[in-house]
């Protein structure tokens, strides 16, 4: 909508998205939460589609923003589904 409301008053042409959620939110640091809670807002699926909506309305940068979550649950927790999952979102081919 903001994109749409700036294209009607402007020449901008180029619009990115800055900060795309890619991880938990929650009351505090995802340190204190449970995995179950963290899995709750933010999971690969989650990423995907939260990836997937910006393509579909035309943002062609998008900056996400929790792969230090992503890696603390592969080193930490051994947990790389999300890592494996932003991998391919971010690659050329896909």
């Amino acid at each position: 909508m903001k994109a749409a409301l700036v294209r009607l008053f402007t020449d901008q042409k180029h619009f990115m998205i800055i900060e795309l959620q890619g991880e938990p939110w929650g009351p505090g640091s995802f340190l204190d939460m449970p995995l179950s809670e963290q899995w709750k807002t933010m999971n690969a699926e989650k990423l995907r589609e939260a990836v997937f909506y910006a393509r579909q309305v035309g943002f062609s940068d998008v900056y996400l923003w929790g792969a230090e979550w992503w890696y603390w649950l592969k080193i930490s927790k051994g947990e790389s589904a999300l890592w494996e999952e932003a991998k391919a979102l971010l690659s050329p081919n896909h």
